[in-house]
């Protein structure tokens, strides 16, 4: 299971009881120790501190960077070239863990920096295209349409029904 499968419990830019200032990233309710996979090539640096404890700052080719906060393990050394879909740590967050940061529990926080401006990281982690995509079979959709039309021959009563379902798929399939 990727980490953009778990729950998102703190959206960018949110505040709560325990961020009192706008949040700077996306925290996702990963289990302990769970792997992080890249999804871009980049250049890594390593670094702990009291916010973030140890955390991933993965430098995109295209300039962005990645942050990958409250991890438990890494997987990579500083100054290391990574590949896409490569491990480079275990999640943490644990407190009871060492150099985990400013945490109340298991997750991850992901940030993005775009031209060295923090930037929502929700359309990087849910639309990269190696990630999320359409993963369906390009035969669904006539088959899909075959079956219909054999139904609304068969059934000629349901006529209207048929092409308006049939409609809504074509939309359907148009707009994914």
């Amino acid at each position: 299971m990727a980490i953009i499968d778990y729950p998102i419990t703190t959206n960018f830019h949110e505040k709560d009881w325990f961020h009192p200032n706008p949040h700077t990233g996306i925290d996702l309710a990963v289990p302990l120790f769970t792997p992080i996979i890249s999804q871009d090539s980049g250049i890594v640096e390593l670094r702990v501190d009291k916010w973030l404890g140890n955390n991933i700052r993965l430098k995109l080719e295209n300039g962005d960077v990645i942050v990958y906060g409250h991890l438990s393990k890494f997987e990579v050394y500083d100054g290391q070239h990574i590949n896409e879909n490569q491990l480079i740590g275990l999640t943490g967050g644990d407190p009871n863990l060492l150099n985990q940061g400013h945490t109340s529990g298991a997750h991850i926080h992901i940030s993005q920096y775009h031209n060295g401006q923090l930037v929502n990281p929700h359309d990087y982690l849910f639309n990269h295209e190696d990630i999320i995509g359409n993963n369906s079979s390009p035969f669904i959709f006539p088959i899909m349409l075959i079956i219909l039309f054999i139904i609304t021959w068969k059934f000629r009563r349901a006529f209207a029904y048929s092409i308006a379902i049939i409609l809504g798929l074509f939309v359907i399939f148009i707009v994914s």
